[in-house]
């Protein structure tokens, strides 16, 4: 799972650095389906210092994940500036680990925050931000359909249009369709912990629909049963990443199913519905008796 992060770690660092040179020739890259390209964080000189609102309460970061997560529960747009804030600290400071563990779900929260409060855009991209925060809100903006917000605010934050597009080709999919990667997954749930919407919970378990997992399924199960994940001797290079995906999406089905109603309730319905893989429904009742296991065992 790490090594998808190092995608969204890409993604924020090549907004941030100065044009490329022209390109030379090179030898054809190795390939691999896990292989991501290495990251090297932008220097302190390029980061200016958050700007939080006059009179804002500051949340603290224990604060701010649970704000993030439960933000669904009372979606009300005088929250935002505050965890926006606060986001902004984070993201600021972040180095190449930290924003490989929290860069895609928050991504995925401001996409689902603006998608609902387009009106409020306007006020809450004024503020100066750091680099990296900047790149994630332009994503946000760009993954909400709002292409000309985006850009506009892209031209005012310095960042090249260009890339800003390419970078939204890399991304947009990934938060219409079937979770592909676990990066993909945790875009989607940073959208449904803004949200409350279900479709986004859909498209994290339809990963463990994937016809590719059959040979896999025993290994899978006992990973929603508390196993430990590794890779089994001898998968093709084909199902590497089907495979990683879906042990990220049990662990985190298991986990999120267990707190929160209607992750919950969206499992529970796809684990009865018509049309699965045989391994498909094997693999999403075991997480469904996980997460029900898990509850059983809460005060």
């Amino acid at each position: 799972m790490r090594s998808s992060w190092a995608i969204l770690a890409t993604l924020v660092l090549l907004a941030c650095a100065p044009p490329p040179a022209p390109p030379q020739p090179a030898a054809p890259p190795k390939t691999s389906a896990v292989q991501e390209p290495a990251v090297q964080p932008p220097p302190a000189s390029q980061a200016s210092a958050p700007q939080a609102a006059p009179g804002a309460p500051k949340l603290s970061s224990s604060a701010l994940g649970q704000a993030v997560m439960s933000f669904h529960l009372d979606p009300q747009p005088g929250r935002v500036p505050a965890i926006l804030d606060a986001l902004d600290r984070e993201v600021a400071g972040m180095d190449d680990s930290t924003i490989q563990a929290r860069g895609a779900p928050l991504m995925g929260w401001l996409y689902g925050v603006f998608l609902q409060f387009p009106d409020e855009i306007p006020a809450w991209t004024a503020p100066e931000r750091s680099p990296r925060m900047r790149v994630l809100v332009a994503l946000a903006l760009m993954l909400a359909g709002d292409e000309d917000e985006a850009l506009a605010y892209a031209r005012k934050s310095g960042i090249d249009e260009t890339r800003l597009r390419e970078m939204w080709k890399q991304t947009s999919f990934m938060v219409y369709g079937t979770a592909r990667s676990p990066f993909a997954a945790d875009v989607l749930w940073g959208a449904a912990f803004a949200t409350g919407d279900r479709a986004y919970v859909g498209h994290i378990i339809d990963a463990l629909n994937d016809p590719a997992l059959a040979p896999y399924a025993d290994i899978l199960v006992t990973v929603a049963q508390g196993g430990k994940e590794a890779f089994p001797p001898g998968i093709t290079q084909a199902d590497v990443m089907a495979f990683a995906t879906a042990g990220s999406v049990i662990w985190s089905l298991v986990s999120n199913a267990s707190r929160m109603p209607f992750v919950h309730a969206e499992l529970e319905a796809t684990a009865r519905a018509k049309g699965l893989t045989p391994s498909g429904r094997r693999l999403i009742e075991a997480t469904l008796q996980a997460a029900d296991a898990r509850i059983a065992r809460q005060p």
